[in-house]
């Protein structure tokens, strides 16, 4: 999301009077860093999921909810190291794709000519309004 907003404002800065679509999956394009919810969203939920599940489990045998809290504490640290894996091979998944899109467009260039760019003033209708 960030990186498409990060395109966006190129463009808008930008004095070129047409957009490559090949520049959206650029993989030498710098990447903005990710928020702080984004960076630690896998890590974060699958700890809460794997260290709440032993919860469940004593709740179902009728224990007490935190009972057995080494448990917890193994299933949060396994539930880490899962989120870290799950993050790490979403984003190289995510960096395989847009690489054979990139690839795709420099090999065949005829089917991503190049948008020209337009100007608000030119899209927009005059407004009036009626009072």
């Amino acid at each position: 999301m960030y990186f498409m907003i990060l395109i966006v404002l190129k463009m808008v800065v930008s004095d070129a009077t047409h957009i490559d679509p090949k520049d959206y999956f650029d993989p030498k394009s710098p990447r903005p860093n990710r928020s702080l919810i984004g960076q630690y969203w896998y890590m974060g939920s699958m700890t809460a999921v794997f260290a709440f599940a032993p919860a469940i489990q004593n709740y179902a045998l009728r224990r007490p909810f935190f009972s057995g809290i080494q448990k917890h504490i193994a299933m949060a640290i396994v539930g880490m190291g899962f989120g870290y894996w799950v993050d790490k091979m979403t984003r190289k998944r995510s960096a395989e794709r847009d690489y054979f899109y990139y690839q795709y467009m420099c090999d065949h260039p005829e089917d991503f000519p190049l948008i020209e760019r337009k100007k608000f003033r030119d899209v927009m209708e005059p407004w009036h309004p009626i009072r």
